[in-house]
């Protein structure tokens, strides 16, 4: 079967790639000059950086299997230690004990009577669901400031969903998820020794994983055509007969996948736009002399007086990702393709720097030997209010107006996940495509389970 595969990120190639050992004919279209998506690095020299810190952890095997199948022997297991900066300290996150010493007594004070004065939410916004889990202290402190300068919208505007994903994702490991004000401050009093472990590749960043399934797929003679993009959909009844691209040529096709956005699908189908919104992101990498004097792999920044919400450490994951005696900084700025940001994302450089300076990330302006500056679109669906209605609409108008094409992943499920689920996703949906016959036979509730 003649299978098309929009956009080869991490669900895209690790679908790909099953399909095509299964015996179907995969063609792959890439917008991008390299495969990899949003899971792709950036090499200068002998500095390796991902898009913000990406990890395998999952506790699914056979997830699990297939990463390590993949990535073969060129892997490491690391423990997980990450970081939250507010109140001008670091924390460890999720917050420990020593935590609370390090917070003004008069905010542990005006959070214990948040415990007495439950807030009962009036809607599904983000705002009232922390308001009712955490209270208005750390709300005000930290997930306000936090939440509305990387995703740029009020946290009334913003639906309960971000919450839920967003927090949860944060912590990574099940047993460490904070499910309210009172687990908060438990976990943070009588802390659990949860020791988190997850797979990187020892050597070229995490490229690696989308490169070694790319390989596959076309030795085992599968295509995969970048800088590519699908200009038109050749329709034959209620199925989509070939799919024509910006180079001219059309392919013909009896199923299609697509992970790259859903509006854009939407337009090639000509459908109402469901007016659903992705944020983007700048990524500053900077290039630094020294060793680091911390081992958190990332960072979480609050507060509206920084530029950036986070930053990440590369050779934390790998000390290949750098020269010796040398690291890697990524610092990330979020923004809206098309924003003052998107448009000039030097303007901020020089306070960003200073902030650096300030918070600890660099000890003197000289040890910078090089930034470069990474644009990158569509890396977050934004939840709105109402999305969920918008998102279902616009899946069911393109199941009614064509039967042989499914959604996949992040970008083309509107889905905020990590890389395990658009796995997971991705293989659930190819076992089910060859049982079937060409059938992908995976309804949307069973996508979002992963």
């Amino acid at each position: 079967m003649r299978v098309m595969i929009v956009g080869a990120g991490v669900a895209g190639l690790t679908l790909g790639h099953e399909l095509q050992r299964a015996g179907h004919a995969v063609t792959m279209i890439e917008l991008l000059p390299e495969i990899g998506g949003l899971a792709r690095s950036f090499n200068y020299g002998d500095f390796w950086f991902d898009l913000g810190p990406h990890r395998f952890h999952t506790e699914n095997p056979r997830v699990d299997g297939f990463i390590r199948q993949t990535l073969g022997e060129n892997l490491v297991e690391i423990p997980r230690r990450s970081g939250v900066w507010f109140f001008d300290k670091l924390h460890e996150w999720p917050l420990q004990s020593s935590s609370l010493f390090k917070i003004p007594k008069r905010y542990l004070l005006r959070a214990g009577f948040d415990l007495l004065r439950r807030h009962k939410p009036t809607s599904e916004s983000f705002e009232d669901f922390v308001l009712s889990r955490y209270g208005r202290t750390i709300y005000e402190l930290f997930f306000r400031p936090y939440t509305e300068k990387f995703i740029k919208y009020r946290c009334d505007q913003l639906h309960s969903s971000w919450a839920k994903a967003g927090i949860n994702r944060a912590v990574i490991d099940k047993r460490s998820e904070v499910g309210g004000l009172w687990k908060l401050m438990s976990k943070t009093l009588f802390p659990e020794k949860v020791d988190t472990m997850f797979v990187y590749p020892k050597y070229g960043a995490i490229a690696t994983y989308s490169n070694n399934l790319g390989e596959k797929i076309t030795e085992m003679g599968g295509r995969i055509l970048t800088d590519t993009r699908i200009e038109s959909l050749r329709l034959d009844g209620n199925r989509v007969a070939a799919c024509i691209d910006n180079h001219g040529e059309a392919h013909e096709v009896d199923h299609v996948f697509w992970t790259g956005k859903l509006p854009a699908l939407q337009r090639l189908l000509d459908l109402e736009d469901p007016q659903l919104e992705y944020l983007s992101s700048i990524f500053l990498n900077f290039m630094v002399d020294g060793e680091l004097d911390h081992d958190y792999q990332w960072i979480y920044y609050g507060g509206p007086d920084l530029v950036f919400s986070r930053a990440s450490f590369p050779t934390l994951f790998s000390p290949h990702t750098a020269p010796r005696g040398k690291h890697g900084i990524c610092v990330e700025v979020a923004c809206i393709e098309g924003d003052g940001v998107w448009k000039n994302p030097d303007w901020k450089l020089g306070d960003v720097r200073s902030q650096m300076l300030k918070v600890g990330l660099l000890e003197r302006p000289n040890d910078v030997d090089d930034i470069r500056i990474e644009k990158v679109k569509n890396t977050y669906p934004i939840y709105l209010m109402g999305y969920q209605d918008r998102r279902s609409a616009a899946q069911e108008k393109m199941r009614a107006k064509v039967t042989n094409v499914n959604l996949l992943g992040r970008t083309g499920n509107f889905w905020y996940n990590n890389m395990d689920h658009s796995i997971a996703q991705a293989l659930k949906m190819a076992r089910k495509f060859v049982k079937h016959e060409g059938d992908a036979g995976v309804g949307t509730d069973e996508i979002f389970e992963g």
